[in-house]
């Protein structure tokens, strides 16, 4: 075989590998474990609505929403984004993460005023215990949020599904 057309081989053959790593990479997203919960405190502030997928079993990504109502200042909308990683037991995961909160609208801590332009930054640690054959999930964070110049211990309950 001349040099050319092992070099030729030789892409081929990466190619394929190339190709084959992406497919098992598509397989193992999409039959990852998903998990729908509501959190209550947390990076959303007082309540919301999740979606988190587990990639690769060590990972995880969340997004949310919440909002929170007020006389003063109408409604206030969070999205809470974040990426964790996660050590997995049989019936519990313990994490270790951050992110930050999007905000539509107003929110007012301790006087000062926090608009839309303004992200909670949040870093995050914790426990969630699977129940129910490991589909009913239990869960408590404690986070670290730090919004314009003030910042905060902070905690969220949750509770879900696994699908």
């Amino acid at each position: 075989m001349n040099g050319f057309k092992m070099q030729k081989l030789i892409i081929l053959k990466r190619y394929h590998l190339r190709m084959l790593g992406l497919l098992l990479s598509f397989f193992s997203i999409l039959f990852s474990k998903n998990n729908i919960y509501a959190e209550f405190g947390g990076a959303g502030y007082t309540r919301t609505i999740n979606y988190d997928r587990k990639l690769h079993n060590i990972y995880n990504l969340r997004i949310g929403y919440g909002f929170n109502n007020s006389d003063k200042n109408g409604t206030l909308h969070f999205y809470p984004i974040g990426a964790s990683y996660l050590i997995n037991k049989e019936d519990y995961d313990i994490e270790v993460g951050l992110g930050t909160t999007l905000l539509n609208g107003v929110l007012e801590m301790r006087g000062d005023v926090i608009g839309s332009d303004q992200k909670i930054i949040f870093i995050c640690s914790g426990y969630r215990k699977y129940l129910i054959e490991g589909k009913l999930f239990v869960g408590l964070k404690l986070y670290y949020l730090k919004v314009k110049n003030e910042s905060a211990p902070w905690a969220g309950l949750s509770i879900g599904w696994a699908i």
